[in-house]
């Protein structure tokens, strides 16, 4: 169970999981001389990294060089068309950026032995110290999500090889660790703790999910509080296992993948199924990433590296289901270049106008993508 890059946040899953698609630079590069502004109703290729997490106004995106090997981060101006070169995780074997706050604070798996990474502009990297005296082997901890303001961390510290939920805040100037309560129940049998990992964060601070392990079951959905307290979701379904992949800003609307089917999750709905993709075949996953408007407009990828499905990003509304994320964009007169395919929707803005993900040419050779379009295209 590898607890770090199955998942390493809700934006970063869809850069991961698809089949049969090599991340390199090919054909032109973005212009970086001649910066232009993400027009409205547009695309725009860039093929410097892959996508890694946009801010909640969707103005800059992140971006992570998976190809050199090293790591390097790029931010893309949205208003602008300025690309920056920002700096570098490392090793991409073990370390892999996860998020990006408002203040352009960046969270990641970091460093050897891989610990929870915090990048400020001017300072560069920090490990956040382990709230534990041992990790597990090479495995200190890992940061997954940062909040809005970009003083509220969360991911998972290894407790010995007991992973363990944590949030840290450095809100009040010093940074301080809190142990999220440690939810469900190890495998029959085990000597260690059930895994807990909190995958992303409201962007208010003030909410956090992931999966909590319930015996046989590596990832159930859970959600923790800012006391960190917490609960398992309520799903009768003893078969299967799943765990909440994104959240609203407020942190009032969830949304994840349980038995490779997605659903989203509110206090006041319940648990309630998102349905399959046009094209999905039974059970091929569809992974929900993205949360805008409240809960009213979610972004993911369908289809996977074991799956029948070919990989490609959806968008889904409460009215219109499920549906492909290019055809929505073709149909607002979005152009998108002959050849690419829109493989992975990753990130959204707050107000749904700004989505960020992956497309991929006939030679399986990928880029990253940032898609503008008003709320309107979607039919909200």
């Amino acid at each position: 169970m590898n607890l770090h890059r199955t998942r390493t946040a809700a934006r970063s899953l869809a850069n991961v999981l698809v089949a049969g698609f090599t991340f390199a630079a090919f054909g032109a590069c973005s212009d970086t001389t001649n910066p232009t502004p993400l027009a409205p109703s547009s695309l725009r290729i860039i093929h410097e990294g892959a996508p890694v997490d946009l801010t909640p106004d969707g103005s800059t995106a992140l971006l992570e060089d998976r190809y050199t090997g090293s790591g390097t981060l790029w931010t893309f101006n949205t208003n602008t068309g300025a690309l920056t070169q920002k700096g570098a995780v490392g090793d991409i074997v073990y370390n892999v950026t996860t998020a990006m706050s408002a203040t352009g604070r960046v969270t990641a798996l970091y460093g050897m032995p891989v610990a929870a990474g915090l990048y400020t502009d001017g300072s560069g990297w920090q490990e956040l110290p382990s709230m534990f005296s041992a990790g597990c082997n090479q495995d200190i901890g890992g940061a997954h999500d940062i909040s809005a303001d970009g003083h509220v961390v969360v991911g998972l510290m290894w407790d010995g090889c007991s992973p363990v939920a944590f949030r840290w805040s450095d809100a009040s100037g010093t940074g301080t660790f809190l142990p999220m309560q440690v939810l469900g129940t190890p495998a029959d049998g085990s000597t260690s703790g059930p895994a807990n990992r909190a995958s992303v964060i409201s962007d208010d601070g003030l909410i956090s999910a992931g999966f909590a392990q319930v015996n046989w079951h590596d990832r159930w959905p859970a959600i923790w509080r800012t006391d960190g307290t917490g609960f398992l979701l309520p799903v009768d379904d003893a078969l299967s296992s799943g765990e909440f992949l994104a959240i609203s800003a407020d942190g009032s609307a969830l949304a994840g993948i349980f038995d490779h089917v997605p659903f989203y999750w509110t206090a006041s709905s319940g648990v309630v199924s998102m349905g399959l993709c046009a094209s999905e075949l039974p059970g091929d996953p569809a992974w929900p990433l993205g949360i805008a408007l409240g809960g009213q407009l979610i972004i993911g990828t369908c289809g996977a590296d074991y799956s029948m499905t070919p990989p490609f990003a959806f968008v889904w509304t409460p009215t219109s289901g499920m549906r492909s994320l290019e055809e929505v964009a073709v149909a607002a007169g979005v152009t998108i270049p002959s050849g690419y395919h829109l493989v992975a929707a990753s990130s959204i803005s707050t107000d749904g106008t700004v989505v960020l993900g992956r497309v991929a040419d006939t030679q399986g050779r990928e880029a990253s993508y940032v898609l503008r379009l008003p709320v309107s295209a979607y039919g909200l």
